[in-house]
């Protein structure tokens, strides 16, 4: 193993020692994604998704989304996104959302480390339906940095 991976691995630990969990019960993620090359350069995805918590009882959102991801060369890719969804609130009452992103990918191997970059610009709207007159819109930059290696050559098992 070489010291590259000795000091993720260690790193990595403590990251996780610090971690808390969001909700005291019990839920679900649970989802289905299909993908289709369409053309050279060019792969869609649609993804549909469901997420129950209340111990798995209640339905917090779903959503369908679709997404282009476009290679622009080896180390470079664009990303279009569009999620249309529904989102339980508080007050127990679904509302629309609609989210688009559009991302930037880099990406880079050194040695035996994967790292990548995402700059994203992240817009949505929501409060479609509700008696309120104006919607609620967002927009966001979020950036991703992250680096990817195998700490182990053998699958264990």
């Amino acid at each position: 193993m070489t010291s590259t991976r000795i000091y993720l691995s260690i790193a990595f630990l403590f990251c996780s020692l610090t971690g808390f969990g969001q909700y005291n019960d019990f839920g679900t993620w649970s989802g289905i994604t299909l993908e289709k090359a369409v053309a050279k350069n060019l792969n869609g995805s649609l993804k549909g998704q469901l997420r129950f918590n209340e111990n798995d009882s209640e339905l917090a959102s779903s959503f369908l989304e679709a997404k282009f991801k476009y290679r622009i060369s080896k180390h470079f890719r664009l990303d279009f996104t569009y999620r249309f969804g529904n989102r339980r609130d508080v007050n127990e009452h679904y509302f629309l959302k609609h989210r688009y992103s559009l991302d930037l990918v880099a990406k880079e191997k050194i040695g035996e480390v994967d790292f990548s970059y995402r700059l994203r610009y992240q817009s949505g709207v929501s409060n479609l339906e509700q008696s309120e007159p104006i919607a609620d819109y967002s927009n966001t930059i979020r950036n991703k940095l992250s680096a990817k290696t195998k700490l182990f050559k053998k699958t264990v098992g």
